[in-house]
């Protein structure tokens, strides 16, 4: 009964190490996760923030645009806001419009461009704040489940009836046994 139940032990004790060893493990492993998960985040702020400034980059563009057309506009009706009446010849002023309006339409088709430049930019961060975000999602389901797993076998570890005084109890009875 003596070995039955000293072989009962150890395979107790050999088990309860074993759920220690790994409960470290997991331990690790969480750790390292909740680093991975706080450097995605990281990630997702840092593309969430330039998503914010390219808008309001196309915002100010859209009304630089809106600005030059309606100057553009002006010019072509032959009106100048900043020009007095007698200051220059018609001929002179139809001459200053043509100039300004293909400078405005030049400045415009560049505006576009940059427009365009800024919406195609705006996509492709948003793709990459969505993947991110994505990423931070499935890795922070991985976290409660590892967590999960970790509480039930902090449980099962906690639940074994290993107890040292006992331990050293048999000891004691089995050195005087073999002695």
């Amino acid at each position: 009964a003596l070995v039955k139940d000293t072989s009962a032990w150890q395979h107790k004790k050999e088990g309860y190490e074993e759920d220690k060893k790994a409960l470290a493990k997991m331990r690790k492993d969480v750790a390292a996760m909740e680093k991975t998960m706080a450097a995605k985040k990281t990630k997702v702020d840092t593309a969430t923030e330039t998503v914010s400034k390219i808008q309001a980059d196309i915002a100010s563009t859209q009304h630089s645009i809106s600005e030059l057309e309606r100057q553009r506009t002006a010019l072509l009706a032959g009106c100048d806001a900043e020009c007095k009446e007698g200051d220059k010849t018609l001929a002179d002023q139809l001459s200053d419009a043509r100039s300004r309006a293909a400078e405005c339409d030049t400045e415009m088709k560049q505006l576009q461009r940059k427009v365009e430049h800024f919406k195609a930019e705006l996509g492709e961060k948003r793709k990459h704040a969505k993947t991110a975000g994505k990423e931070f999602e499935a890795l922070d389901q991985e976290h409660k489940r590892a967590q999960a797993a970790v509480a039930k076998v902090q449980k099962e570890v906690e639940s074994c009836s290993y107890d040292e005084s006992r331990d050293l109890q048999v000891r004691g009875e089995m050195g005087k046994a073999q002695g």
